[in-house]
């Protein structure tokens, strides 16, 4: 038998390295697969977020412009679910008003996610970008002005011109 690996003969392999090379051909396999899935959910300004989003609530994404499958779908307008378990890539972009500046966080069935806080101080683009690994089926995943900040936060109606500010929400299952 010849191993994948080298250019070498293997006399008489034992049941063990086969299966130590299928294994290794698998993750190499599984490394190399294209992404699972996607969903790219936005909104549009002043139609959509219209009013203060307060401490606690959600950003609105209520449009989907693109989807590969139904593994990342929305609830609501605000909540969108991760079938199964895996590795998701978050990204999301939202235009903020406040001259203090504002955070927003990304929640896992209801559960805000620390490392995922992003913000900006003044009127600015919020951007946040994180990796986040999923452990029950069907989990919900929500972009939200976290509990603890002080204040409501505007989203952006325009940002440095005369046409309407969009926000987005791009979830990339990974694994």
């Amino acid at each position: 038998m010849t191993s994948p690996f080298q250019n070498v003969i293997i006399q008489n392999p034992t049941l063990d390295y086969v299966e130590q090379i299928n294994k290794t051909v698998y993750d190499q396999a599984v490394l190399l697969q294209p992404t699972i899935s996607y969903m790219n959910a936005y909104a549009l300004m002043p139609t959509d977020n219209s009013g203060a989003i307060v401490v606690g609530a959600d950003i609105q994404f209520p449009r989907v412009s693109s989807t590969s499958v139904t593994d990342i779908v929305p609830i609501t307008t605000s909540s969108f679910r991760l079938g199964p378990i895996g590795v998701y890539d978050v990204y999301y972009q939202v235009g903020i008003t406040d001259v203090s500046g504002a955070q927003l966080v990304v929640t896992i069935n209801n559960i805000q996610q620390p490392f995922t806080v992003s913000g900006t101080v003044g009127t600015n683009m919020i951007i946040g970008r994180s990796i986040i690994t999923t452990t029950t089926v069907n989990s919900v995943l929500t972009v939200r002005n976290p509990t603890g900040n002080a204040r409501s936060i505007t989203v952006a109606t325009s940002l440095g011109g005369a046409n309407a500010v969009s926000a987005q929400l791009i979830i990339t299952r990974l694994r």
